[in-house]
């Protein structure tokens, strides 16, 4: 067995060092491939060599990738320079994105982006519902569910599974971080039916969804879908009005303009559209988690609801926009709300420090390497970072190690609760 030994560093907001900033508003050249970057940057960001800044990671540590809520906001910001090929990034290739727009710079931190967020999308597949219910020619009701499955495959990279309700049912969102739940067909008088059978005929699917919420996932509608969560107790009844419905321009493609409330939420970021495609769309009635307005209608347009996990409502159907409008962007609505849905106000970086090169091992290995056939100790460094300006209250820190590990004792921080090969700080 391989021992652990854990320490927990709580370190100072303060520090000055290299930050690579790449905007996501009209400035960028290359708007997908910059997501794309964050995104890749985020699932692959272990350090093994080439430039590192101490104060933000460690050798043979994770690089955090960071979204910054004020200064250069809606940019994603790197903590390395990118024409260094050397820097040990396991995937990610930089010649894939040599043509996005960045500029490094040497700041200092706390006073520069006083709010962000962090993400990582390490090995986590996104739900996409797809309704079981037919519509009278034999299609599912959820028309839209390839709209959106297409912006995440393809224009971000992002790995996606199709769920029905019998599927959530049976635990598909175990694991799972984010469930999409696509516009359902309208029919008839009652722009809601669909909607409504969906959970009357699917016995447990509105606990399913109650209970995904209440454990920290993350649910996200485009269209009347939001009406599926007062329908499912999950937002009071009454809050998503069908009959009153609101269209965009038709002169404009059907945009309808927007008014951002919240721009320190992902979805009020600079983008480089400030219209979103909008047809039949519901009028929410919320007053909480308001991000955006419909600048005519004077309604809420996107909704943002957190504690214990995430709700967000688009009451528009930019996945939809972006399939039908040749050229559009309508996609960086989809990517700021995927991308939202693994957001985190606080940072958690880890480091591995085995000690293994200064042993008589033939070959090159490095510190970060463990033996296949000598019972070996080495260290696992947690770093907890505060990224808003504001107290972080009841953090908790949770680190699954595999069965064929022994942990040990923790070296400097606090003591975790333990249950099985869990530790909970």
């Amino acid at each position: 067995m391989k021992r652990i030994l854990a320490s927990l560093l709580i370190p100072s907001l303060s520090w000055t060092g290299l930050i690579t900033v790449v905007p996501t508003d009209k400035t960028q050249k290359e708007l997908q491939n910059a997501y794309k970057l964050a995104i890749d940057r985020s699932q692959n960001s272990w350090v093994e060599n080439g430039f590192v800044n101490s104060d933000i990671s460690a050798r043979f540590g994770e690089v955090p990738v960071y979204w910054s809520a004020s200064a250069d906001r809606g940019s994603f910001l790197f903590f390395q320079p990118f024409n260094d090929l050397q820097y040990g990034l396991t995937r990610a290739n930089w010649n894939q994105y040599k043509n996005v727009s960045y500029q490094a710079k040497d700041l200092n931190y706390s006073s520069s982006f006083p709010r962000a967020y962090s993400f990582s999308f390490s090995d986590n597949t996104i739900a996409i519902l797809k309704s079981n219910i037919k519509d009278s020619f034999g299609l599912t009701v959820s028309w839209e569910y390839y709209y959106i499955k297409d912006r995440l495959e393809n224009d971000l990279g992002l790995a996606t599974e199709i769920c029905s309700e019998t599927d959530i049912v049976c635990n598909k969102l175990s694991g799972k971080k984010l469930l999409i739940i696509p516009a359902f067909e309208v029919s008839g008088t009652n722009n809601g039916r669909y909607i409504e059978r969906s959970v009357a005929e699917n016995p447990g699917f509105s606990q399913k969804l109650q209970s995904f919420f209440n454990s920290g996932g993350t649910i996200y509608t485009e269209g009347n879908a939001a009406y599926l969560l007062e329908v499912c107790g999950i937002i009071p009844q009454g809050s998503i009005d069908l009959v009153e419905t609101i269209d965009g321009k038709q002169e404009n493609n059907m945009l309808a303009e927007l008014t951002v409330t919240d721009p320190s939420n992902p979805l009020g970021f600079p983008m480089t559209q400030t219209t979103l495609y909008t047809v039949q769309s519901p009028r929410i009635n919320l007053g909480q988690g308001i991000v955006a307005r419909y600048k005519e209608a004077n309604t809420p347009a996107i909704v943002v609801i957190e504690n214990p996990g995430k709700i967000i409502i688009q009451a528009c159907l930019p996945s939809t926009g972006a399939k039908i409008i040749q050229g559009s962007s309508q996609w960086q609505w989809v990517a700021n709300a995927v991308i939202f849905s693994y957001c985190q106000r606080v940072d958690v970086t880890r480091s591995v420090y085995t000690n293994i090169a200064s042993l008589p091992y033939r070959g090159a290995v490095d510190d970060n390497d463990l033996p296949a056939d000598a019972d070996v100790p080495f260290e696992v460094s947690v770093r907890v970072r505060n990224l808003w300006d504001a107290l972080a209250g009841d953090v908790k820190v949770q680190e699954t190690y595999k069965t064929y590990f022994d942990y040990t004792r923790v070296l400097s921080g606090p003591f975790p609760s333990i249950s099985g090969n869990n530790l909970s700080f």
